[in-house]
């Protein structure tokens, strides 16, 4: 899961490598985003925290917009 850059930050979270999903067009709608944000827990037996975030350089989330 990964955001893009829409705070100045972003959040990348490896789900293929910490969860073991495979790469699947079907595991990236909502749907599926929620279930895992509602079982996290459950999902990563208590043992995973969510991605950290990081502060982007030159971060541009539309194309007339500049994060400052």
């Amino acid at each position: 899961m990964e955001t893009k850059c829409h705070t100045g930050l972003s959040c990348v979270y490896n789900t293929k490598s910490k969860l073991g999903w495979k790469s699947d067009i079907r595991s990236h709608g909502i749907v599926p985003f929620i279930e895992v944000i509602d079982n996290w827990n459950d999902i990563t037996n208590g043992k995973d925290d969510v991605a950290s975030c990081i502060n982007e350089e030159n971060c541009k989330d539309c194309q007339h917009w500049n994060f400052v």
